[in-house]
């Protein structure tokens, strides 16, 4: 029983050891490549599949430009509309704090006004 475990744990070894070495030793993957070493030569081969590819990235750049002016626009109006009702929201506080001060009598007045209050009445 204790052969068998042995035997598989070293064939799982073996396996590991292999997937590691054909990884080492495989060639490498890059995206979007297409077999051919010479870049220049793909493109000079096709020049209409250049032109569709450039064509493709010039539009989506347009619209990544596009995209970053209208967040700029947006930036810029959301900007202005702060400014203006932190205006209004300072000539509110003002107009506020005139009204509370003008409502409240001035010393004279205040002791007057004590002197006449009503009688309290003790029972």
């Amino acid at each position: 029983m204790i052969k068998l475990v042995y035997v598989i744990v070293s064939i799982l070894i073996i396996g590991l050891i292999i997937n590691q070495l054909i990884k080492c030793f495989s060639p490498k993957i890059i995206e979007g490549a297409t077999g051919s070493k010479d870049e220049s030569d793909a493109c000079g081969k096709d020049p209409v599949l250049l032109a569709k590819t450039n064509q493709a990235q010039i539009t989506a750049m347009k619209e990544q430009v596009q995209s970053i002016k209208q967040l700029g626009d947006k930036w810029t109006t959301v900007e202005a509309k702060t400014n203006r009702n932190t205006e209004v929201l300072n000539e509110l506080q003002k107009k506020l704090s005139k009204q509370v001060n003008d409502s409240v009598p001035d010393d004279k007045t205040q002791a007057e006004l004590a002197k006449t209050g009503p009688a309290v009445n003790s029972t």
